[in-house]
């Protein structure tokens, strides 16, 4: 059966005119969306007109805009509201006296903590995840690439863990970041990089240290900054770099001071410009044991970003370059090592509140310094998940106002 083309076209119109139709019921749906209490205004604590405690907050001070948000003080069903703010009083009469002076009630859902949700059940969930600041453990498919000569291992599994956590001073207008227990393990060829702590200051100066002026059309000040920061690592361990079967180093410490060329405006994410130096040994294992001690004078240029207010995307990537010194074997000879490294990770799923995330890395590194036999060249790619354990909120904190010269 053939349909003419005027019933095609009158379908078309309908639709077209239906659209914004659908649109605006859609938009005065969401307008009637049950509202949230404030987390940050006082919330009152009265008998409802059922005999039950409720929660309110009331605004407005002319008689037409007097109205008052009421929520429940327990979830449906029964039982006791989590992560709720205190409330002030439980007034018995409050509530009738509310009505009697004009104000509208109207239906809400209680409060929750900033980067937390409730629902119209009264469940409380977080919904924001900040993972500079968590403990992790992770399994990743991790193959590997030497470029010369060409081979690859694409059997290999990372099983990784590590502790971080990072806080704003803002009275210092400094950021402390700590690492502690990272590490990984690849089977099935065992290799094994782990660091025992390392810790980082950042910190937002007030002073230019360049006030530059120009004068092309209105004169405008340009203020260049000296954001100098510093850390430090203590016990970097490796062992089967580069899949060398015999060898182990171990650095047992290391200094480093950092200019943060970029910094937001909370010191969460930067773009940083490194250089320290650190002192280690590698041992060769086997019948032709050796161990030699080095130096290691190093630059690297590291980038840190959470990608979205809610955190759930981070990009990170690191540029190195360490120029090894031998001080007992060959002492005096200089070797080299460079690498570079970038990693996405993204939440898609939280079970208990705990982060559950993807991670994508790759890396390239060369190294020069390896017994014969060691490829200098090693690729590696890694996809796979990481779990995430007492994650708090993403919060976004300010520094005090800066008054410059």
């Amino acid at each position: 059966m053939r349909y003419p083309s005027r019933l095609y076209g009158s379908i078309f119109v309908i639709l077209l005119l239906g659209l914004p139709v659908l649109a605006a019921e859609s938009e005065e749906a969401s307008e009637k969306e049950t509202q949230h209490l404030d987390w940050n205004r006082p919330v009152l604590c009265v008998m409802g007109p059922q005999g039950k405690l409720i929660r309110i907050q009331c605004s407005g001070d002319s008689p037409a805009g007097r109205s008052c948000l009421v929520a429940p003080n327990e979830r449906a069903g029964g039982g006791e509201l989590r992560r709720v703010a205190g409330c002030n009083g439980e007034r018995r009469q409050y509530y009738m006296m509310l009505q009697s002076m004009g104000y509208k009630m109207i239906p809400a859902i209680a409060e929750a903590p900033p980067g937390w949700y409730r629902d119209e059940k009264g469940r409380v969930f977080q919904v924001t995840f900040d993972l500079f600041k968590r403990y992790y453990l992770g399994i990743q498919w991790s193959p590997a690439f030497d470029l010369s000569p060409r081979a690859a291992k694409l059997d290999r599994v990372r099983f990784d863990m590590g502790f971080v956590v990072s806080w704003l001073a803002p009275e210092h207008r400094n950021r402390h970041s700590l690492r502690a227990l990272e590490g990984f393990v690849v089977v099935d060829d065992l290799e094994i990089k782990g660091r025992l702590f390392a810790y980082d200051l950042s910190h937002a100066s007030t002073t230019p240290l360049l006030r530059i002026t120009t004068f092309f059309g209105k004169p405008m000040r340009h203020d260049l900054f000296m954001d100098i920061g510093c850390g430090l690592e203590l016990a970097d361990l490796h062992v089967h770099p580069h899949r060398s079967r015999d060898l182990i180093e171990l650095e047992f410490a290391e200094f480093h001071v950092a200019w943060d060329v970029w910094q937001s405006a909370d010191l969460y994410n930067h773009i940083r410009l490194k250089t320290g130096v650190g002192i280690g040994g590698m041992w060769e294992l086997g019948d032709n044991s050796k161990e030699t001690y080095i130096l290691t004078p190093n630059v690297a240029i590291e980038s840190k970003f959470g990608l979205d207010r809610d955190g759930f995307h981070y990009l990170l990537g690191d540029l190195y370059w360490v120029m090894p010194v031998l001080l007992n074997q060959q002492a005096g000879v200089t070797k080299s090592r460079a690498g570079l490294t970038a990693a996405y990770e993204m939440v898609f799923l939280a079970i208990n509140d705990q982060p559950l995330s993807l991670r994508l890395e790759a890396g390239l590194d060369y190294r020069d310094d390896l017994p014969l036999g060691t490829p200098k060249w090693e690729a590696t790619v890694l996809a796979g998940i990481r779990f995430s354990f007492w994650a708090p909120a993403r919060l976004h904190e300010d520094l005090p106002q800066m008054f410059l010269r």
